[in-house]
């Protein structure tokens, strides 16, 4: 039974069977609100997480780094542009 297991085929889901939330996640980048929902839409994320909603995590050649900024940065952007699409500890 064990070897059944094993030789199983693949199977690599491309798009969520049921609605997801995203329940923990950073806007790493800043990528703009229009660019992230559509990724969402593509697979099936229906909520955005964000837990570092009044940080700014900009990528540069060192890698990304935390920045403090206002909530109504992500609130005006984000949460408002798209209602009940995103949100934010």
């Amino acid at each position: 039974m064990k070897d059944l297991l094993l030789k199983l085929t693949e199977h690599i889901p491309e798009r969520a069977r049921f609605p997801v939330i995203d329940a923990h996640n950073h806007l790493f980048g800043d990528l703009p609100s229009e660019e992230i929902v559509s990724a969402m839409d593509e697979v099936g994320v229906r909520v955005f997480v964000n837990v570092t909603g009044n940080c700014s995590l900009p990528f540069d050649e060192q890698g990304y780094t935390i920045e403090r900024r206002d909530l109504s940065v992500f609130m005006n952007d984000y949460v408002q542009r798209f209602p009940g699409r995103f949100v934010a500890f």
